[in-house]
């Protein structure tokens, strides 16, 4: 991480980890402060709760598209969050991040799309913000890289045959 952050960091716009590497909350803290033009990224945790995740997606103000991939963590967390909790509470972090650059969030194999800000009025008269949230499809995000990237596919342009 240190020679991928130090070396790279200030030129990755796109990047996607292996499942396999699940980082720490201090890994996380130096892909953060050493690829702040992250547009786009992939990355397993080592956690059910993503609150690291939460307190450092505002200093990446490019992000476009992020991806937490399938690892046992996330796999308890999505036993014990529904789809629709996962939904609401993810309106509303988006809206408190403050970066409006986010269209895409992955969640396993999962695949939600950010709108749009807006306020409710909650029972008590307060308001919040939130951002609508949506459920998205593989088909929706197959021009993102994030997600053609971590492809079986191979993309092969034909060639003509040999002709002496």
């Amino acid at each position: 991480m240190h020679a991928l952050t130090r070396h790279h960091g200030q030129t990755l716009k796109r990047l996607l980890l292996s499942d396999q590497w699940t980082l720490m909350p201090n890994e996380l803290g130096d892909l953060v402060r050493f690829c702040p033009n992250l547009e786009q990224l992939g990355l397993a945790t080592n956690a059910a709760n993503h609150n690291t995740l939460r307190l450092l997606i505002p200093f990446l103000p490019k992000l476009k598209a992020i991806r937490l991939l399938a690892n046992e963590s996330l796999n308890e967390h999505l036993r014990v969050a529904p789809d629709e909790k996962r939904m609401a509470g993810m309106s509303v972090d988006l809206w408190r991040t403050g970066v409006n650059a986010l269209k895409w969030v992955g969640v396993g194999d999962l695949i939600y799309r950010a709108g749009e800000s807006y306020t409710v009025t909650k029972d008590d008269g307060s308001t919040q913000g939130r951002r609508k949230v949506t459920k998205a499809s593989l088909n929706d995000v197959k021009d993102i890289e994030l997600w053609r990237m971590d492809s079986l596919d191979i993309d092969v342009d034909p060639v003509a045959p040999f002709d002496p």
